[in-house]
């Protein structure tokens, strides 16, 4: 009797065991869909969108620059050059044109007696010229080009008590070429780029003598100068 009560009881708590482990099992191998449910990406904000305006630096405008007061020092054409902070001037002629024509123009007044031989005074530049090997005509390399370099004698006249008064100038004449304006094909830029000058002060009847040494003096300081340069090729 007691066997049988004994097996009774076991046969219940097994089945107690059995149903609980099933249960446990069960619950166990459930799968929570909401666990599974993947969360909606949220929108990224721009990265900017949190900036304060005020904080962002405006770019800066260039600054135009100030305006420096300066003073002219060279009075002539030529070279410019700054040397310990000062600007100063000289002649220049390297890879000059050997072929210089050569001009005399002369003004006086329309009453004046006087009477000057500008072909006299162009041949004593041009024999100043040839001795420096400079050809006192204009060549150029290329028709339709500007009939330059050339070299000009301006001779101004003033009558006075018995006599004249007259500045006589050597100038050169060069193409040049300028930043500020475009130039045509047919077109050119001409502009002096060495002079020297003189004052006579004469007596009527010595006047053309003086201004035949003048010319002669400023041809032969333009050779003078001119081979200096010629040598530094």
């Amino acid at each position: 009797m007691m066997k049988k009560y004994f097996l009774t009881c076991f046969a219940l708590v097994f089945s107690f065991f059995l149903a609980l482990t099933a249960q446990t099992s069960t619950s166990q191998g459930k799968t929570d869909l909401k666990s599974l449910q993947i969360e909606p990406l949220k929108p990224r904000e721009p990265l900017n969108s949190k900036v304060n305006p005020q904080t962002v630096p405006k770019p800066s405008l260039p600054v135009a620059p100030t305006p420096t007061l300066n003073f002219a020092s060279y009075f002539f054409p030529g070279l410019l050059l700054k040397k310990e902070g000062v600007w100063q001037g000289g002649d220049n002629l390297f890879n000059l044109s050997s072929n210089l024509g050569v001009y005399i123009k002369i003004s006086k007044p329309e009453n004046s007696p006087l009477s000057i031989d500008e072909e006299a005074l162009k041949q004593t530049c041009m024999q100043a010229f040839e001795k420096g090997r400079i050809n006192p005509n204009i060549l150029n390399e290329r028709a339709g080009m500007a009939p330059l370099p050339f070299f000009q004698f301006q001779i101004l006249v003033y009558p006075i008590q018995d006599g004249y008064a007259a500045s006589c100038e050597g100038k050169l004449f060069e193409q040049v070429f300028l930043k500020r304006i475009e130039l045509d094909a047919n077109m050119a830029f001409q502009a002096i780029t060495w002079q020297r000058s003189t004052l006579i002060v004469s007596p009527a009847e010595k006047f053309n003598e003086q201004l035949n040494l003048s010319v002669k003096n400023i041809s032969e300081a333009f050779v003078e100068v001119y081979e200096v340069f010629f040598k530094n090729r």
